[in-house]
């Protein structure tokens, strides 16, 4: 745990002495590697509430985690987001009557965030670039990478590209701001030949494909390099096999049910203005 706070303040002592192109960079960096090393830590049994003292003490010894130069998320209402912010990767099967009626004006963006916000499906992922890299077998299998993102960006008839700001799919406390990339959609034919894909992909097969040098070597999950393979490898597999197992289960739900699949990103953090 003091090492993931060191890693944090030397991060963001990096994005502070950084502007412009590069500052967001290293922010973008940051935010892959504290979602990451969260999900770490807590396959490793270690409690939400140690996390966050930690995250705490890092911001506390370097109270400015965004660059001056650097663009900084912010909420509708104005308010800019505060650390500790993580970045999150969301799939839900959706009717493709839905992005069908959106597209044709049928349906107001106030309409479809609605749709969003009452169902139970979200399934939210931090690792899915590890994931990436393990189902393509680094690159040997590009068929699996659309499988952990893209799609056809949504948008009504106007060409507005649908973005759901501040949206609560994951019931964060008062005071923190999820806030989002233009949502992006795939066909139910396409999710079909994904759900094909990954339903031979069992437990052992996965495990099979990790190979924890390599991702390492790679630099992920950020930060980890310089850690010895041994120390790391159960926490970074069972870490990464349950995220597998939450898109493979996604997947294979919305094809059972002839649906799509809508994915956006969200940047979750403490916000300035006051709560949802």
């Amino acid at each position: 745990m003091a090492e993931f706070a060191r890693l944090t303040r030397d991060k963001t002592d990096e994005v502070n002495g950084a502007s412009g192109k590069k500052a967001v960079e290293l922010q973008t960096a940051l935010s892959r590697f504290i979602g990451e090393q969260t999900r770490l830590l807590i396959a490793r049994g270690l409690s939400v509430a140690e996390i966050q003292d930690a995250l705490r003490a890092a911001a506390d010894a370097v109270p400015q985690t965004y660059a001056p130069n650097a663009a900084e998320p912010e909420s509708d209402s104005g308010g800019a987001l505060e650390p500790p912010i993580s970045e999150t990767v969301y799939f839900l099967p959706m009717e493709e009557s839905v992005i069908a009626a959106f597209a044709a004006g049928e349906l107001d963006s106030a309409g479809l965030m609605d749709s969003i916000c009452v169902s139970t499906d979200v399934t939210p992922l931090e690792l899915t670039e590890g994931l990436a890299l393990v189902l393509t077998d680094f690159g040997r299998q590009p068929k699996f990478e659309e499988a952990t993102g893209g799609g056809e960006i949504v948008a009504g008839p106007d060409g507005e590209a649908f973005i759901p700001e501040r949206l609560s799919v994951t019931e964060p406390e008062a005071g923190e701001r999820l806030i989002c990339e233009p949502m992006v959609f795939k066909a139910a034919d396409e999710v079909r030949a994904l759900a094909a894909l990954l339903m031979p992909v069992d437990e052992k097969t996965f495990r099979k494909r990790v190979n924890v040098r390599k991702l390492l070597k790679l630099g992920w999950p950020h930060g980890y390099g310089k850690h010895p393979v041994k120390e790391e490898a159960d926490y970074i597999i069972a870490a990464l096999l349950a995220e597998f197992a939450m898109l493979r289960t996604s997947y294979l739900k919305a094809a059972a049910h002839g649906k799509g699949m809508a994915v956006f990103v969200g940047y979750q953090g403490e916000a300035t203005d006051g709560p949802l």
